[in-house]
């Protein structure tokens, strides 16, 4: 620190002289320079003193913090054909390095209307994230009555009708009792371990053990509902079993307090009482039961190319060179991360941009294993659940072999998984949408493919594939398309179809595939 110190010091002293020197034999340069400065700082006159000397630093610093805007890198500025010699003179590699830094504090400080736009993103950004928090939580009122008022509780609609339960870390639950809202008092659990068979739930009632383990995340503490009695006034705002109790009102007002335990609820609910006729409660609405979600232990390289999507998802666009056969197998474009383990302990944090999930990775060393949890949305789901129906509805001869069967429909339901995985993806990506019509182009080789295997493609494949085809402007080809895999005319005549013929050596026409037999219509 010394030594930097007493090289800063030699390096300002150094210039001074040069600055002296210079102007001792150009008097004319220094009112140059100086007008010069003026006309670039005269949009802001109340900071042209502060910035006469090329090194005073403090005010150039206080008026770049009460900016508070985006900055841009500082251009060094030279005696060239861009700085004209009349107005700063022949000047020395010394004086150049003067006036560069005299003209970089100025370009330093952004001008106070330029638009924050990083702040903008980050703003609109989370915005987007909070939406998507709000849209799985709900908040009613709900009456609240007096213990000692029996007549009113009576009535079914003005009682509350839940009961809940609380739940430790790891999905256990903390005791075989229930809380009742109504009566406030710990009764036997309608989540008893008498059956772990989801199946035999009726959530009108309740749930079992075995449904709410499912609902929830390991991570989870906090209270569950386990019962909902129909007709009451919690049924009619609706609230069901398996929604979370994040939170009530509190003693006085309309605030909001969180809870995640029974004891907690039961002291809220009491001290409610005494002041308000109502209560206000905030749940979590959890999705139904479907295993969207997977976890999946990788170890680097990855070998997955991922964006950021308008709604704060990670989501998986594709495959490097590098990716294992176990992430091309488990793992489909449109998946979406959710979130990655911790490289200290077991827990899971959620991500919400790529930068997180590089930064999760490049953390680990090279061999490391690293959990991801993924999330398969509807599109996925459905498409698989399209893909079976038709691979079930494939005819097979009957003469065929069980082990030629399972061939011939394996090898169909990876051709069209992946035919739909490459259409997307150069149908959704903006990057690719509407630039030299390279989805029309990604569909003809799709159906090329396609015709070559003679596979039978199922209605979601054929959608996808129309779609790409009308992006580009191209629906002679969607409708020639669908006559061919539907087996009948468009238009609706009774006329002979025309069906490419794949013994023709056209090479420039997609629906004609290699060797193939031809198409099967759906």
């Amino acid at each position: 620190m010394v030594r930097l110190h007493l090289a800063l010091t030699l390096l300002l002293a150094s210039s001074s002289c040069n600055v002296e020197a210079f102007h001792h034999h150009n008097p004319l340069s220094l009112s140059s320079s100086s007008s010069s400065l003026s006309k670039i700082t005269q949009h802001r006159p109340e900071e042209q003193n502060e910035r006469s000397s090329p090194f005073g630093s403090q005010p150039v610093a206080a008026a770049y913090a009460s900016t508070k805007r985006r900055t841009v890198m500082a251009r060094p500025v030279s005696a060239s054909a861009s700085s004209p010699s009349s107005e700063f003179g022949e000047i020395n590699n010394s004086n150049n390095n003067l006036n560069s830094l005299t003209n970089a504090a100025v370009d330093f400080v952004a001008g106070l209307d330029e638009p924050d736009v990083d702040a903008a993103n980050i703003a609109r950004r989370q915005e987007l994230l909070q939406n998507r928090k709000d849209q799985k939580t709900y908040k009613v009122t709900l009456p609240l009555l007096a213990s000692s008022n029996s007549v009113l509780q009576s009535s079914v609609l003005l009682k509350l009708g839940i009961s809940i339960c609380q739940i430790s870390k790891g999905r256990k639950v903390e005791t075989d009792l229930q809380l009742n809202l109504d009566t406030l008092e710990l009764e036997n659990t309608g989540v008893s371990r008498q059956s772990n068979d989801a199946s035999k739930e009726d959530e009108d009632d309740g749930l079992n053990l075995a449904s709410i383990q499912r609902r929830i995340d390991g991570e989870f503490q906090g209270l569950v509902v386990t019962a909902v009695e129909k007709g009451t006034a919690g049924w009619v705002a609706g609230v069901r079993p398996g929604d979370i109790l994040k939170t009530t009102s509190a003693t006085i007002g309309s605030q909001l307090w969180p809870k995640s335990t029974l004891e907690g609820v039961k002291s809220a609910l009491l001290s409610r009482k005494a002041v308000s006729e109502s209560v206000q409660f905030e749940f979590q609405r959890l999705g139904e039961i479907v295993d969207n979600q997977f976890e999946l232990t990788l170890t680097r390289p990855i070998g997955l190319q991922m964006k950021e999507t308008e709604d704060g998802y990670v989501e998986v666009t594709g495959f490097t060179e590098k990716a294992s056969n176990l992430v091309r197998y488990a793992v489909k474009v449109g998946d979406r991360v959710l979130a990655v383990d911790s490289s200290l302990g077991e827990r899971m944090w959620p991500v919400s941009t790529v930068e997180g999930v590089i930064s999760a990775v490049t953390s680990r060393l090279p061999g490391q294993q690293i959990t991801f949890r993924f999330e398969r949305n509807e599109t996925n789901i459905s498409a698989s659940s399209n893909v079976k129906a038709a691979v079930e509805a494939t005819p097979t001869q009957e003469t065929a072999d069980n082990t030629a069967v399972t061939s011939y429909v394996k090898t169909d339901t990876d051709l069209l998984q992946r035919c739909r995985e490459v259409i997307k993806r150069y149908t959704t990506d903006q990057k690719y949408v509407n630039k030299f019509s390279l989805p029309g182009v990604v569909a003809d080789k799709v159906v090329n493919a396609l015709a070559s295997a003679s596979a039978r493609v199922d209605p979601y494949t054929l959608s996808m594939i129309q779609t790409a085809y009308l992006s580009c402007r191209q629906p002679e080809k969607a409708i020639r398309l669908f006559e061919e895999a539907i087996g009948l005319r468009a238009d609706g005549a009774n006329g002979e179809l025309l069906i490419a013929d794949s013994n023709q050596k056209d090479e420039s026409d997609p629906f004609v595939g290699n060797g193939g037999e031809g198409w099967f219509p759906i």
